[in-house]
């Protein structure tokens, strides 16, 4: 799962769900083609980063079938 969060004033966060994706680098994909767009930017490293104040996550989970 790819979300980017910004932190706004006063203390509240800005969190968006970008979307869902079956691999990494779909993932990755998705950050490259937002990272420019306005209202988001890439924070050096947060694709790998666990937690992020702000800037892009990329969330992984094993699924089960």
């Amino acid at each position: 799962m790819v979300q980017h969060r910004h932190a706004l004033p006063g203390g509240q966060e800005d969190t968006k769900i970008i979307g869902i994706f079956r691999t990494l680098a779909a993932a990755e994909g998705a950050i490259e083609r937002l990272q420019d767009e306005p209202g988001f930017y890439r924070t050096l490293g947060a694709a790998q980063a666990a937690e992020v104040a702000d800037g892009f996550r990329i969330s992984k989970w094993p699924l089960h079938g």
